[in-house]
């Protein structure tokens, strides 16, 4: 009985704690965690046991607090990750206790039970919501890692309870227990905690996303776990090349002339260390540097590490080890030890951190029924990182989708002749047959999601600062060979639907008001989505009516040139200008009747505006708690202070006239 005492005067704490461990990440334990989440549990009972005598309002915000603060002690978590574990082991054990008390009190009204009857009910109630909870809930968020949608909704969930239960506490309170509609007002009241708690919990899940390993690269998973592997033992390498370096210079300042000879030999081969301002970047790049000085490969690197300080760390190592790999690999069968050269170049441009890797190849790439063919002998698990790209696009669709966008002003395909002009970060800027395939994966993904891709800027954009009618010059070799595969990878092949043209002049003639685009796009390629311009308004080297001909269909961020042409279709009665107004409509309908506005476009989206079945379930169960709620303050504040409610005021009342 003791025992059983002690548990029914701990049992909210308790059962907060052991609904706590449904929710808590128990892969995410801190260091010496058994001896911290000792402390903390005794902490928590202790405190809780020594302000027994405050009132149970505010009993119940303190278990809350301590709840919140005993998991950031004992796990590796956010703040916002411990309020939602706190939150909903909140919910689930006001749940329980709760569930469990109804039978209670019927028992208690009609004198069949006893602490020991009591102790049972609580424990079964606890184990069977628990259980419940587990099953539905636990299991989802046990697959990966917890993502909020809405930071606000988790914070707001916690206030709702916290009021719920304080609300709760308050009405039970004014309840008069020798009232015969006593049973039916508090089955009737927890009723209605049981489910605000539900929808709470409701709630918070549906606020959150799991990222979850079944729908991850299970390759990559174990090829990223394979890297972090490889990581630390490089780590724990690296600590022990400095212990050895720190113990020659040592040895170096009692040692002869000859040992201080070979002395510097070793300490010259240790010393291969690299300060980039990122610890994981320096290991990598003091192990691959190792590598190539086996190899006689000379590894040429301007790194600033600070660039990446938001990447993981393995993910560092990962993808430069997987790249300067590759490079080491393919530069093993170069003879030519002038060409055996590898050029690192990490830098920030703008809000981007820019990662170059250049290396000479011995051959060009093989192409197989239009595909890149890699070098390795295991074809299914590498490549060029093609379908990847494709990927990443359909991952920009579901945003698009998300945000109801249709059209996007993307991918950038330009190919740059020097690395320092223009827009560099933005474009493809590579090898024109990779260029081609890249552009061609984009516009695919983006086309799978419902997204039409404005392809830009076609063509021979090369340079931002003074951009607006600059002349630039090459070959139709050059071109169709270089600076347009990319843009036929997109629109020729890759299915998308847009196309920006550029602000530079190609040869003496405005890109957008070239007839040499429409003869390309519309003739050659057999192109048939839209053409807009760069956001470019009037100028001197721009006609509108000559854009339209050459077959631009919409003027960007500019509402003077459309005017220009109705006046001067008006004026003119200029059929031809009219028959391209009419054909850019045609176009335009299309292309929205192809994306995710019209529903189709999409391989495998169904787009519609109706809100999801649990969605339409929640707001009505806000609608109805709300209500609820302003029922039971007026409820509260008619019982309290008048006599609506109370047979034996009006009785005391009636007495004293008489």
């Amino acid at each position: 009985m003791p025992v059983i005492n002690w548990i029914l005067n701990q049992q909210i704490q308790l059962g907060m704690i052991l609904c706590a461990c449904l929710f808590v990440p128990w892969g995410q334990r801190r260091s010496c965690f058994v001896p911290r989440l000792a402390a903390g549990v005794w902490v928590f009972l202790a405190l809780t046991d020594t302000l027994a005598f405050l009132p149970l309002w505010a009993r119940l915000l303190l278990y809350t607090t301590l709840l919140f603060g005993l998991i950031g002690f004992s796990f590796d978590c956010s703040p916002l990750h411990a309020l939602f574990y706190t939150t909903c082991a909140y919910a689930v054990q006001h749940i329980a206790s709760k569930l469990a008390y109804m039978p209670i009190i019927w028992l208690i009204q009609h004198g069949r039970t006893d602490r020991r009857v009591t102790f049972v009910i609580l424990l079964f109630s606890n184990l069977v919501v628990c259980l419940v909870i587990y099953l539905l809930f636990t299991l989802r968020i046990r697959r990966g890692r917890l993502l909020f949608d809405n930071v606000k909704t988790v914070l707001y969930s916690g206030f709702f309870l916290i009021a719920a239960v304080y609300l709760s506490v308050v009405l039970e309170d004014v309840l008069d227990s020798s009232a015969e509609s006593y049973l039916t007002a508090y089955l009737a009241l927890n009723a209605f905690c049981i489910l605000f708690a539900i929808t709470i919990l409701a709630l918070e899940f549906s606020n959150c996303s799991i990222k979850s390993l079944e729908h991850e690269n299970e390759t990559l998973a174990q090829l990223l776990e394979c890297d972090k592997q490889q990581y630390e033992q490089a780590k724990k390498d690296m600590e022990k090349i400095n212990i050895r370096y720190h113990d020659l210079k040592q040895q170096y300042s009692r040692a002869t002339d000859e040992e201080r000879a070979r002395l510097e030999e070793e300490m010259d081969n240790l010393n291969l260390r690299y300060l980039t301002g990122n610890k994981a970047l320096d290991i990598t790049l003091t192990q691959k540097s190792a590598l190539c000085g086996q190899a006689g490969i000379q590894l040429v690197c301007s790194a600033d590490g600070s660039c990446l300080e938001d990447m993981k760390h393995y993910h560092i190592y990962s993808l430069l080890g997987n790249a300067l790999d590759n490079a080491i690999e393919c530069l093993t069968q170069v003879n030519d030890a002038s060409k055996r050269v590898i050029t690192l170049d990490i830098s920030r441009c703008r809000d981007m951190a820019v990662i170059r890797v250049q290396n000479y190849t011995p051959a060009p790439p093989t192409l197989r029924d239009g595909a890149i063919v890699t070098t390795k002998q295991d074809t299914e698990e590498h490549g060029y990182g093609i379908k990847s790209i494709k990927s990443i696009a359909e991952l920009y669709g579901e945003d698009a989708l998300y945000a109801s966008i249709p059209i996007a002003y993307a991918p950038g395909a330009d190919t740059l002749r020097s690395p320092y002009s223009g827009r560099t970060s933005e474009y493809f800027s590579e090898d024109g047959v990779l260029s081609y395939y890249a552009a061609k994966a984009v516009s695919h993904g983006m086309r799978n999601k419902g997204l039409i891709g404005t392809v830009k800027h076609f063509f021979l954009n090369e340079q931002e600062a003074g951009r607006q009618g600059i002349s630039t010059f090459a070959n139709e070799q050059a071109i169709r060979e270089i600076y347009m595969r990319a843009f036929e990878g997109s629109l020729a092949e890759g299915d998308s639907l847009g196309v920006m043209t550029a602000y530079n002049r190609i040869g003496v003639m405005y890109a957008a008001a070239n007839q040499g685009i429409q003869h390309i796009l519309r003739d050659e390629w057999n192109y048939g989505g839209y053409i807009i311009d760069d956001a470019l308004t009037a100028s001197e080297y721009s006609s509108a009516p000559e854009m339209l001909m050459a077959g631009n269909n919409i003027f960007c961020l500019d509402t003077a040139r459309p005017n220009e042409i109705e006046k001067l279709i008006t004026s003119t009665d200029d059929g031809d200008l009219l028959q391209k107004v009419i054909d850019s409509n045609h176009y335009l309908y299309y292309i929205m009747l192809q994306s995710s506005m019209g529903g189709s476009g999409a391989e495998d989206v169904v787009v519609s505006d109706a809100a999801p079945w649990w969605q339409t379930t929640l707001r009505a169960l806000d609608v109805v708690f709300c209500a609820l709620a302003v029922a039971a303050v007026v409820m509260y504040v008619l019982h309290t202070y008048t006599d609506v409610f109370s047979e034996e005021k009006r009785k005391n009342r009636a007495a004293k006239k008489n």
